[in-house]
């Protein structure tokens, strides 16, 4: 079990940097001049942004990018992938998310980029993960991996983030 060891709040100019990399990414505003933004380290290390009070981005590689709470929570209409009724089970269960089973894409995402993935029924995120082909070429792909799985509806960040949270 995932336990956080340090919370505390971040300097104004982490908060700006933060902000300034989110709500360009994303091409909306994330974070708000008004929102409480603290840092919260895990006993292995794991980095989690709470915005009042809730973990809803988390820390893979260098940048922090929603988890599935922050996904849900900011309802984000870019750097995404959709996946079919077909898909759903696979990927919650933490299967990476291959070319037949995707439905819609965001076409400027770039190689690498992290996306979330939607369930094609209610558009609703069911997972986090990380390109591995540009968006603009998904949607031509008829076979092979698409974009690595790295967090998952039920998974051991999805447990941590909903035992930790106000709601």
């Amino acid at each position: 079990m995932i336990e956080i060891k340090t919370r505390h709040h971040l300097r104004e100019d982490k908060i700006s940097n933060l902000k300034n990399y989110l709500n360009g990414y994303f091409d909306c505003k994330l974070i708000g001049d008004e929102d409480k933004v603290e840092l919260a380290v895990t006993d292995d290390k794991k980095e989690f942004i709470y915005l009042n009070d809730e973990p809803l981005l988390f820390k893979f590689g260098d940048v922090f990018f929603p988890n599935l709470k922050g996904a849900l929570e900011f309802d984000l209409n870019n750097k995404f992938i959709v996946v079919d009724e077909g898909a759903v089970p696979h990927v919650v269960n933490g299967a990476d998310i291959m070319a037949p089973g995707v439905t819609d894409v965001d076409e400027e995402i770039e190689e690498d980029d992290l996306v979330i993935i939607k369930e094609e029924n209610h558009g609703k995120p069911i997972a986090i993960g990380k390109a591995i082909e540009k968006g603009k070429d998904i949607k031509n792909l008829e076979k092979g991996k698409i974009a690595k799985n790295i967090h998952y509806v039920g998974d051991e960040l999805w447990e941590f983030i909903n035992s930790n949270s106000s709601t």
